[in-house]
């Protein structure tokens, strides 16, 4: 089966040094759905590991490094991962602060667009700075943060607490 396959890889390479943490956020959901869908335990408990492995390797700033052993760290992956455990608030609420916390920081706003070019500030307000070498603003990265917080508000709707 497939999800055994998946698994497989995250295992094989979770403790290879240069694994990138962006490849696995996704199957915290994929796992826990499965579970849903079969009953079977095996399958939260997969959903676990890979999240305790992410939350593991986050970095004391609250982002999330590009790859296992590294310190350099993007808005890109930190937001993926970000997105991924804010399906879950409740079992990982003190890795969402930080790593939220982070991600506020590398938002442009007025105050912080120097490395911009006059032209080009207004359309930037909002986006997140790539790293901290790197002025760019993807748009997926601001996805993965904007999916990240409607869960995180979703969540909090379906809790009652609007």
């Amino acid at each position: 089966m497939l999800a055994e396959e998946v698994f497989a890889d995250f295992t094989k390479n979770k403790d290879v040094p240069g694994t990138q943490l962006a490849s696995y956020p996704e199957l915290i959901y994929t796992f826990q759905l499965l579970h849903a869908l079969t009953g079977k335990p095996l399958y939260l408990t997969q959903s676990k590991e890979i999240a305790a492995w992410l939350i593991h390797e986050q970095l004391p700033s609250g982002a999330f490094p590009l790859c296992r052993g590294s310190f350099y760290s993007y808005t890109r992956g930190t937001g993926k991962i970000f997105e991924s455990l804010a399906l879950y608030p409740d079992q990982y609420r003190s890795s969402l602060g930080t790593s939220l916390n982070w991600l506020v920081r590398m938002q442009y706003q007025e105050s912080n667009l120097y490395f911009v070019k006059p032209f080009f500030r207004k359309d930037f307000i909002g986006g997140f700075r790539h790293d901290h070498a790197n002025a760019d603003a993807w748009i997926d990265a601001a996805a993965h943060v904007l999916l990240g917080a409607a869960h995180l508000l979703n969540t909090k709707e379906s809790h009652g607490d609007k």
